[in-house]
């Protein structure tokens, strides 16, 4: 089945209720078992190239594994840049061919975030293909980009409904206490934040923008439903355990 956009993926998962697995891809080894279980689960999915991966074996080749093996399944894939902290990767990104791209500037003023998620975002709708962006901290350790605990943030309904207006982002990363990397202690989670108040659901809905759940891995179980805004959810270091149990064995 040929790619799919990230925006069109997310949206139908928002009007049919339910959320898309973002799994984090590695080496060869775990884009093949993401996409053999999309396959075997009949489930559509988004598969992230992240930093530590790019830095390591490459944008490029990552790209060229998952292209490799797309005939092997049936279901919708969409190949998403993850975490980019700066506008000239994102391009890159578009120039590969990615269906979604994210700029991380949650580390950035408010401002300074907003322009260059906007700049990414004009690029993204210009082709057709999905954006993200991210307000507030999450704290914890993924793809090398490390937020102590006691500088993590709840994202504030206000500051994000603020964002994707100005923006014009397809998704937003928002953090309801939930931890990149694994939870030393169970976390608590701020729910309320997606079902329970109406600034939240219109960050998501009435401003038609959906959104994404990081820190995935380990958290309580909770099924993500895409009539809380939470379209999709994020899965890294439950892969590296995963991979990295099996290696052992």
């Amino acid at each position: 089945m040929p790619y799919i956009a990230g925006d069109t993926l997310i949206r139908h998962a928002w009007q049919q209720g339910y959320a898309i697995g973002a799994f984090s891809a590695h080496n060869a080894e775990t884009v093949l078992a993401i996409l053999e279980a999309a396959e075997a689960e009949q489930s559509p999915v988004m598969i992230q190239i992240g930093q530590k991966v790019i830095n390591t074996l490459g944008m490029r080749p990552m790209k060229a594994l998952v292209d490799a093996w797309l005939d092997r399944v049936t279901v919708p894939v969409c190949v998403h840049l993850d975490h980019s902290r700066s506008f000239e990767q994102t391009m890159e990104a578009v120039r590969c061919g990615f269906q979604s791209v994210m700029f991380d500037g949650s580390h950035l003023p408010f401002d300074e975030n907003v322009r260059i998620t906007h700049a990414v975002a004009d690029v993204a709708h210009a082709l057709h293909i999905g954006c993200e962006g991210e307000i507030g901290k999450i704290g914890g350790v993924e793809d090398e980009i490390d937020v102590a605990e006691e500088d993590a943030l709840i994202t504030g309904c206000d500051e994000a409904l603020a964002f994707v207006q100005a923006t014009g982002v397809d998704y937003l990363a928002v953090s309801i206490g939930t931890a990149h990397g694994l939870y030393k202690k169970t976390p608590r989670l701020a729910f309320d934040r997606l079902a329970g108040d109406p600034r939240s659901r219109a960050a998501a809905g009435g401003a038609a923008r959906r959104l994404r759940r990081a820190g995935r891995s380990g958290a309580p179980r909770h099924p993500p439903r895409g009539r809380q805004g939470q379209c999709g959810y994020r899965v890294a270091p439950g892969v590296y355990r995963r991979h990295g149990g099996g290696a052992g064995r």
